[in-house]
């Protein structure tokens, strides 16, 4: 997981400095990146990638992907300010966020972010920097205190570009959600999910019309396995004994908005 993570992190810094330092004039630390590829590519070592390494390395190991995603995530952040202080933020009651997109192609997500957002306010509606209203809901903040609140909204971010998003007073003016959460189902515009209280659940494919799981049985349980073999599992061929399973399941509603269920 850490060299996945710290190979993607330093890919997607990269073009992000490199964009940076072409279109907006922030630095691109050449020397910080090699030292953190050398780090992870020293890591691709067969027993420390597959985590069959001792005690001692994967210490090592940890502290080492702690470094390339520490130089990754600081190269992004560093020049992800340096574009940010350039646009324009023009009113003192409204906060404003900027998302970059380090990918070759345009994506739609959920973008996540805390905000201090009191009971002072009538109501919040988001918008992106040509004044579209983005759908968004509000969760409980990473964090509990005062008035932190964590904001998600639905953006489309142009490919290898920013969208600039900006929270204010207003009405939300947002078309009714196409998800849903009640009793213990989740629906989209794509599947239906119904969850039993033994753990297992289904699968309804709504553009096919059709269950997901053969002859509408319910799939997907968490299963116990006898599993006594030692860290490379030595001569064992299959692991075919389940010795428990997961029973009477509480089923409970975290959030019901129109952005995430």
């Amino acid at each position: 997981k850490g060299n996945r993570l710290s190979e993607s992190a330093l890919v997607a810094a990269e073009k992000i400095a490199a964009i940076g330092s072409a279109s907006w004039g922030s630095v691109y630390p050449k020397s910080d990146f090699t030292k953190a590829w050398q780090k992870v590519l020293f890591l691709q070592f067969h027993d420390s990638l597959a985590g069959t390494s001792l005690v001692e390395h994967s210490q090592t190991a940890r502290e080492g992907y702690g470094f390339a995603l520490e130089t990754a995530h600081q190269a992004s952040v560093m020049a992800i300010q340096k574009l940010e202080w350039q646009i324009a933020a023009e009113d003192p009651d409204s906060q404003y966020l900027v998302v970059f997109n380090p990918h070759a192609w345009a994506v739609e997500e959920n973008i996540e972010y805390d905000f201090n957002w009191g009971t002072m306010h009538k109501g919040s509606r988001v918008e992106d920097e040509n004044g579209n209203t983005l759908p968004h809901q509000w969760t409980g903040g990473s964090t509990e205190t005062g008035s932190r609140k964590k904001l998600i909204v639905r953006a489309k971010i142009p490919a290898m570009g920013y969208r600039q998003i900006r929270l204010h007073d207003g009405d939300a003016g947002m078309a009714p959600a196409q998800i849903k959460a009640e009793e213990n189902r989740l629906e989209n515009e794509f599947y239906r999910l119904s969850f039993s209280s033994d753990g297992t659940l289904s699968i309804f494919d709504k553009e096919r019309g059709k269950e997901v799981f053969a002859g509408g049985q319910n799939g997907c349980k968490a299963l116990v396995i006898d599993d006594p073999s030692d860290t490379w599992s030595h001569d064992i061929k299959t692991f075919d004994k389940v010795i428990g399973h997961f029973e009477r399941a509480d089923i409970k509603i975290l959030e019901n908005g129109p952005v995430r269920a």
